[in-house]
């Protein structure tokens, strides 16, 4: 089954490299990037404490070459710098397909 999800994680870098932008993770002295999309929460997802107004989902390829981890920080294409609250790996069968993040204004 990994052959699958090893497809799969392919299939979504190239996505993300042909409709997303640069993303790049800073950490202490340490850089990352890969692509990635920033996408707004939807309004039902927002409840005021885990997910605040403002916050923002970026979807990252999983070759990023390391996986966010909360105060990491990610800098979009637009020199926007966004802070790492949460993290999460999409990882079937233990391959990570994509890094799900959660993201608030610096």
């Amino acid at each position: 089954m990994s052959d699958f999800y090893d497809d799969l994680a392919a299939t979504a870098v190239e996505l993300l490299e042909e409709l997303g932008q640069e993303i790049a993770l800073a950490r202490g002295g340490l850089r990352f990037s890969a692509a990635g999309v920033a996408l707004d929460y939807a309004q039902r997802d927002i409840d005021g404490s885990r997910i605040k107004w403002g916050d923002r989902r970026v979807y990252v390829a999983p070759d990023l070459g390391t996986a966010p981890v909360s105060g990491d920080q990610l800098r979009l294409a637009d020199g926007t710098v966004l802070l790492v609250i949460a993290s999460r790996p999409l990882a079937p069968d233990g391959t990570i397909v994509l890094h799900d993040v959660q993201v608030r204004g610096a």
